[in-house]
């Protein structure tokens, strides 16, 4: 038996996490385990991982105290690394690599560091980043990222740009699959009529993913199409602010929020069109999702190119204004035929099966 420690902040529902529960219930685990190491337990997939066979442990993390945060991480590798053969550490920056240290110094062979972004926010995330350039490519013996942006953020001048591995955020395809009746259904439980226009968005509701210009847009579209409403789905710090936005623009009756969901196939059916205006990001999961389901998708051109699965790819720039976006995508959406996209995700290699085949493979390496 493989094990394999996964570490993260956390296992809620966001894209990393979404990614890795799509790997961990793909792949095989009459041969590979998994295990997480986690800053916070969420509720999200507890249940489920402990059913598939994997353990979860939790060390508070490193804003609770330095002290604490290391003296922990150190007593966790001493009593456990030699459990597993491969550690995989998904992060946003470099900033905290400190989980490969200590599985190097007590003997985990293979040791994974998985980029899922192409930017942070804070002076000392930034700071530590770079710092980090230096020691990274002692630490890791596997360097992996969700896209070309995400690499040229995590890798660029640490001497292993050219051992980078692309590992496509995949997604259990079939399960997006366009459905009538099931857009029929949802409609008609989130009480919305068959003639309207609806714009979504699937994210955590944090800075980088800029729901107040999706706002903004919303605002200048239901203008241009009067026949509309938006769709939020999520959860986060900045909660409380959008829907008070939402509130001030007179918005409330045509926009739902419908907080953290995990039936996200089925409401993505119920969709017309997503939209995307984010600062920056990896490779978002949810934008292939949108894409498997059959949706036109309007994103910042910020987001890699990759991300571009189907012909109804659509990147705007966000130096253009709330009203262009509107007009862009009123005008897109005109005419426009829903069709079976799941044949494409999987031919260019965005299904689960692939990814994990793939990871499978490389958690194998380095065996004692």
């Amino acid at each position: 038996m493989v094990r394999v420690l996964h570490v993260n902040r956390s296992m809620h529902r966001g894209g990393i996490e979404t990614f890795v529960m799509n790997l961990y219930r793909t792949i095989d685990r009459s041969e590979i385990q998994f295990d997480f190491l986690l800053n916070q337990l969420d509720d999200d997939y507890k249940d489920e991982i402990e059913r598939l066979g994997g353990h979860i442990y939790i060390i508070p993390p490193r804003s609770k105290g330095f002290y604490k945060y290391y003296r922990n991480l150190d007593s966790f590798f001493e009593e456990n690394a030699h459990r597993y053969n491969a550690i995989h550490l998904h992060a946003s920056s470099l900033s905290l690599i400190s989980p490969l240290y200590y599985a190097k110094k007590y003997g985990i062979n293979n040791r994974i560091i998985h980029s899922h972004s192409s930017n942070q926010s804070g002076a000392l995330h930034y700071v530590l980043h770079n710092v980090n350039k230096l020691y990274i490519r002692i630490l890791a013996t596997d360097f992996f990222a969700c896209s070309d942006s995400s690499k040229e953020w995590m890798y660029k001048y640490t001497g292993r740009m050219d051992s980078v591995k692309i590992i496509n955020n995949g997604i259990i395809a079939n399960d997006f699959r366009y459905n009538e009746s099931v857009r029929t259904r949802i409609r008609h439980l989130l009480n919305i009529k068959v003639d309207e226009c609806v714009l979504g968005l699937v994210a955590n509701l944090i800075a980088v993913k800029n729901h107040k210009f999706l706002i903004d847009i919303f605002e200048e579209f239901q203008l241009i199409v009067p026949n509309s409403k938006l769709i939020i789905i999520g959860d986060g710090k900045l909660r409380v602010q959008i829907e008070e936005k939402i509130k001030e623009l007179g918005l409330s009756i045509k926009v739902l929020c419908l907080g953290k969901r995990s039936d996200i196939p089925e409401l993505l059916q119920a969709m017309d069109a997503f939209v995307m205006p984010s600062l920056w990001e990896g490779l978002p999961l949810s934008l292939v999702e949108a894409q498997a389901a059959g949706l036109p998708v309007f994103c910042s051109d910020t987001i890699s190119s990759m991300s571009k699965v189907t012909e109804n790819y659509y990147s705007l720039s966000l130096s253009c204004s709330a009203k262009e976006w509107a007009k862009f995508i009123a005008k897109t959406l005109i005419g426009f035929i829903r069709e079976d996209m799941v044949f494409k995700i999987i031919s260019s290699g965005f299904d689960i099966r692939t990814s994990a085949q793939y990871l499978a493979e490389i958690y194998r390496n380095n065996l004692d």
